[in-house]
């Protein structure tokens, strides 16, 4: 992640900042959703997944309102810790989408700036890990200039519907390219 968003995000209201990891979380959503979709036993998850994202976009949801994802959330196959070392590209993919997820509903209930930082360096670090494996691609580049405009974007609703809309979009070709579809 850069230096310059994550000096801005401390900076920044708890407002923005929730509307900075609603759009973190939403831009790598497909890298689990869209490859966990399918999968009978993760229907649950996806469900939770996605309100999660729902909730995040409600940048005036109380923290409590994500307890239940984040008890959800914490018996997930990709967080646990205890797990042998991922090396399927779909694993790592779902992987950093649901740590992204993560982090942003960690904000979300506590308010630290450190998990809203670790938020957007787990998306910066799942297009650098596609970039390695895709040529010619700057996935990780475009992410941080899209970090950077949130963080100049203002907050209110019709620009947050404007962001998710671009954001959906943009996880839909992160998992077509991801995936070569």
């Amino acid at each position: 992640m850069a230096a310059d968003v994550s000096a801005q995000l401390v900076t920044r209201g708890p407002t923005e900042v929730a509307a900075f990891v609603a759009g973190c979380a939403e831009r790598v959503a497909q890298l689990f959703t869209g490859l966990r979709g399918d999968d009978p036993e993760r229907a649950d998850d996806v469900d939770t997944y996605l309100r999660g994202l729902d909730l995040l976009w409600d940048v005036s949801a109380p923290s409590t309102e994500f307890d239940e994802v984040a008890a959800a959330m914490a018996r997930w196959p990709e967080l646990d810790t205890e797990q042998e070392p991922l090396v399927e590209d779909d694993d790592i993919d779902s992987f950093y989408a649901v740590l992204a997820l993560w982090h942003a509903v960690s904000y979300r209930t506590g308010g630290d700036v450190a998990e809203a930082q670790a938020c957007a360096h787990a998306v910066w670090t799942a297009m650098g890990l596609l970039d390695e494996n895709l040529p010619d691609s700057a996935l990780a580049e475009a992410e941080l200039e899209q970090q950077r405009q949130a963080l100049a974007n203002t907050v209110s609703p019709p620009e947050l519907l404007r962001r998710r809309a671009e954001d959906q979009r943009v996880s839909r070709e992160r998992l077509l390219v991801a995936h070569g579809s």
